[in-house]
């Protein structure tokens, strides 16, 4: 990309760090949904600069330190030839250097992702349209939170990192088409549901995928003969345990199946999230602590990004346990793609889109959502004879490779940034970085923000708050 912005191609991407190019010692999801959008608009021979912060607020974990607002901005040269920005996790600071990027190359768009970068856009006031991805359902993600800490006080400022990504994009996507009806709920709720956008699809539906040319192929053995025996079933749970994993139902199906045979090992990687979610991991290890059959955990942490297909290529059957949940009914659980596509047959709850699709052709096992027996049979059944669910398996590679297919699942997004157009309901992009804040619709939004923020906050005792609450859940 020209530094001078002569390009007409030129996208900025936003999003969370850090990305698979960097190797990190933890990918999480956002990663990979910002890099697979940087790759394909890249493909498309736009040229892309990516500006990331690093995940959970924390500096890169390789790379250079967060740019500050007086740094002369400048940006290692990624594969591809995508430029990549490292941010400060700062809103203010990094709204100004994602204007100063967008202007250093003349970007004709911002293509955004993740709460937090969302309301980075929208505060950077850019004089080009904005196209805002939400990859997950931002209050149900921190419903869970609030229910894993306890405490729903963090509800309300959720919902103000929200409304102005809602008040300031021009268009959004989600990763499934329930998300997309939440989403145009929302939109409604914050006044973007008007006369102006009455014939305009605001909410489009881009679901997760992976640039599937990546050949998964084995390096080295990272299990067999050392950590498990060569004739092990290898039950895997691979990524972060994140507030949606039902761990007391994987663990007890764990044991169930374990008591039947002998030759069942679990094996993990990954585990905390850090800045996120450590509680549910550790709640796990607990659990794992106190099994008789212990050595038979093998609770691997973290490993390599370039390590982890050798994990898959090594086991049996991978596993994926969800409790039923909001997030997890509109979300989306991409770590199912990659098991599928190393060839690895997955159990899992039925709940998400995703597998509600999968589950309808036969290409995964399900079973019941927190019914750890029903777990551990579909484990047993498996252990006796996979040869079936690997036939399955393949089959579901076969089909997300069409299903998936770039040019498919991101064609409303490589429309639109071919010809960026603004909503009708916002002010001109050449307007906007003159101008406050402020749409002619933002007073429903306001209104939600004073309503919440009158029942979370100020004088009102926790006992009131708490009876609020319930009232408004109907408890």
């Amino acid at each position: 990309m020209s530094d001078t912005g002569e390009s007409s191609k030129a996208v900025v991407v936003l999003g969370v760090g850090p990305i698979p190019p960097e190797n990190p010692p933890r990918l999480h999801a956002p990663g990979l949904r910002l890099w697979t959008l940087a790759r394909f608009l890249a493909g498309r021979g736009h040229d892309v600069a990516v500006a990331m912060v690093g995940f959970g607020g924390g500096q890169p974990e390789s790379g250079p330190p967060g740019q500050q607002e007086d740094d002369a901005l400048s940006a290692p040269l990624l594969p591809h030839g995508i430029k990549c920005y490292h941010l400060p996790y700062n809103i203010a600071l990094a709204a100004k250097n994602v204007r100063r990027i967008a202007e250093q190359h003349r970007a004709r768009c911002v293509v955004s992702t993740t709460d937090f970068m969302n309301l980075v856009a929208a505060t950077a006031r850019v004089a080009v349209p904005l196209w805002l991805d939400f990859m997950g359902q931002p209050m149900a993600e921190r419903q869970l939170l609030a229910d894993v800490c306890g405490s729903d006080e963090g509800l309300l400022g959720q919902w103000e990192y929200v409304v102005p990504s809602l008040l300031a994009g021009d268009r959004f996507s989600v990763c499934s088409e329930r998300q997309r009806y939440m989403m145009l709920g929302e939109l409604g709720a914050v006044g973007r549901l008007n006369r102006h956008t009455v014939n305009v699809n605001l909410v489009e539906t881009l679901v997760p995928f992976h640039l599937f040319d990546e050949k998964i192929a084995h390096t080295r053995t990272v299990l067999r003969g050392s950590l498990v025996g060569a004739n092990d079933f290898v039950v895997l749970w691979s990524g972060g345990y994140n507030t949606w994993a039902d761990v007391e139902t994987l663990f007890r199906g764990i044991e169930y199946a374990m008591a039947r045979e002998r030759r069942m090992v679990f094996v993990s990687t990954g585990g905390a999230i850090p800045g996120h979610d450590e509680r549910t991991f550790e709640h796990f290890r607990r659990l794992v602590e106190t099994s008789a059959n212990r050595d038979r955990y093998k609770l691997c942490g973290w490993v390599p990004t370039d390590d982890v297909q050798n994990y898959y290529l090594e086991s049996n059957v991978a596993v994926n346990v969800d409790r039923w949940t909001v997030e997890g009914l509109v979300g989306y659980r991409t770590r199912i793609l990659d098991w599928i596509m190393a060839g690895l047959p997955v159990v899992t709850t039925a709940l998400s889109e995703l597998v509600e699709e999968l589950a309808s052709r036969g290409f995964v096992t399900t079973f019941r959502i927190g019914d750890p027996d029903d777990l551990g049979e579909k484990l047993l059944a498996l252990a006796r004879d996979c040869s079936e669910a690997s036939e399955r398996t393949a089959k579901a590679r076969d089909y997300l490779q069409t299903r998936l297919d770039p040019a498919v699942a991101l064609a409303p997004l490589a429309a639109w940034v071919e010809s960026p157009q603004p909503a009708p309901d916002l002010p001109a992009p050449h307007e906007r970085p003159n101008l406050p804040f402020v749409c002619p619709q933002n007073s429903l939004a306001q209104l939600h923000c004073a309503a919440l923020r009158s029942h979370t906050t100020g004088s009102a005792t926790a006992p009131a708050k708490k009876r609020w609450w319930e009232r408004l859940l109907g408890c």
